[in-house]
């Protein structure tokens, strides 16, 4: 058959097919680029609760699984996933010894990683904390803080201090390493650190920031760079605010936007562009739906740990209930719509179960199905662990659930409980950069 056109469809066929063939290609990375998004927030898919012998996993659907290598890890611990299969690549926390803390690392089979003592203690209540290293995808620096204001006399020399370990996991191919940690406790920064210590991801999507705060006459911020030549310290960013002090015993929660720091009742900007870190509010004016702030019925006092919804829209705290306020008995959670706050609008919302008055509620963290969970705990031996599925719904709308797992420390040997009536059941300690749903770390592990 003769084309009306002549020969003029047959000598751009190389063309077409080339022209097709590049459409193809564009459709192929875009699901590819799609998909490592989705892979990516892995990384932190499996938490080990050590003492209690159980794995939870989140994705693609929340699972509770037995685990039969049983440490005890206080205050703190870490647990990393493989970002494209969420195989369980090495947890760790520090553990219970006759006279010494000590922070150790295992892979799933029990071997231990470390042949020395990493830094840091039980009593820093986010001591330690995994981040990516930047332009590296085999390599993860592992940070540590040990706070200033803890009393150990064993440890009074080396407090106030944050060190990292740089971990190259591609070695673990190499079973002659008797270490994968290189170099291992690397002093990065000394002053009056307290024990808040957390991590985010830089606006440009490659480098990292690490979160820390000091106490004494130097209170203030610091945000630490960390970049593709290491934690560049000398690069530090400190911001101070006298009237609004961090606290040196509280947590610090970062929105998974990055945008916003809280710690100690306080809601903090972030500039993740330049580290810059701003008081913008504090959450004992926040009102409730009757137009009364938190202060004035003391609600505030009982706000225990804080999370963000995965939209970073809603702020969560646990209530820890106090015998002498009314007025929390039976609730479990407080929302607070941020953006309604600062303006000043009535944004707290109480959520609750039907719970008993001797409930007391700990900690509480985002996970990758985007569901925050959180610890309640009953006459300081039984610890539930509970669910706000929806958190990026107002009010009732999130849907508490309740009792997906059951913690009963009356199978723990009573020496073994130290601390669990004082902080419940400490949940991993990650960089919030995995809940960022612009993070796009390439993994090739």
């Amino acid at each position: 058959n003769i084309s009306p056109y002549g020969n003029r469809v047959y000598a751009r066929f190389p063309f077409l097919i080339k022209e097709i063939t590049m459409k193809y290609c564009i459709v192929l990375i875009v699901i590819f680029a799609s998909t490592l998004q989705t892979q990516a927030q892995l990384e932190n898919n499996n938490w080990k609760f050590g003492l209690f012998g159980t794995t939870c996993t989140f994705l693609p659907t929340f699972t509770i699984r037995p685990f039969d290598h049983k440490q005890q890890y206080f205050e703190q611990c870490i647990t990393l996933s493989d970002p494209v299969h969420s195989r369980l690549m090495f947890y760790g926390g520090a553990e219970f010894g006759s006279n010494k803390w000590t922070v150790n690392l295992y892979e799933p089979n029990q071997r231990k990683l470390n042949h020395k003592i990493l830094y840091g203690d039980n009593s820093s209540a986010q001591g330690l904390i995994i981040v990516p290293y930047p332009r590296h995808c085999n390599k993860f620096l592992i940070v540590s803080i040990l706070a200033a204001n803890v009393t150990y006399n064993n440890f009074n020399n080396d407090k106030g201090k944050i060190k990292f370990n740089i971990i190259d996991y591609s070695l673990v191919r190499y079973p002659e390493k008797q270490s994968l940690l290189e170099p291992v406790n690397e002093l990065c920064l000394a002053d009056n650190f307290t024990e808040g210590l957390a991590a985010t991801i830089h606006s440009n999507k490659q480098d990292y920031w690490i979160i820390a705060c000091t106490d004494g006459a130097n209170a203030g911020w610091y945000a630490i760079p960390i970049t593709d030549n290491g934690i560049e310290c000398h690069k530090s960013i400190f911001s101070s605010d006298k009237r609004y002090r961090p606290d040196v015993m509280n947590n610090i929660s970062i929105s998974p936007n990055s945008k916003y720091i809280e710690n100690n009742k306080n809601l903090y900007v972030f500039d993740n562009s330049n580290g810059s870190i701003k008081h913008i509010l504090a959450i004992d004016t926040v009102k409730t739906k009757d137009g009364k702030s938190l202060k004035s019925s003391n609600m505030h006092k009982n706000l225990n740990c804080s999370e963000f919804s995965s939209n970073s829209k809603y702020l969560y705290y646990t209530i820890y209930y106090m015998d002498n306020n009314p007025l929390t008995q039976g609730y479990n959670i407080v929302q607070i719509d941020i953006e309604k706050a600062q303006r000043g609008e009535p944004s707290a919302i109480l959520l609750k179960y039907p719970f008993n008055k001797e409930v007391r509620n700990y900690s509480i963290s985002l996970a990758p199905d985007s569901s925050i969970y959180f610890i309640s705990g009953f006459d300081n031996l039984r610890f539930i662990m509970n669910r706000i599925k929806n958190p990026n719904l107002e009010g009732e709308q999130s849907l508490l659930e309740h009792k997906l797992m059951l913690i009963d420390t009356n199978q723990v040997k009573k020496e073994e409980r130290i601390n669990l009536t004082v902080k419940g059941v400490q949940f991993p300690n990650f960089s919030h950069h995995v809940f960022d749903p612009n993070y796009k770390r390439i993994p090739t592990l």
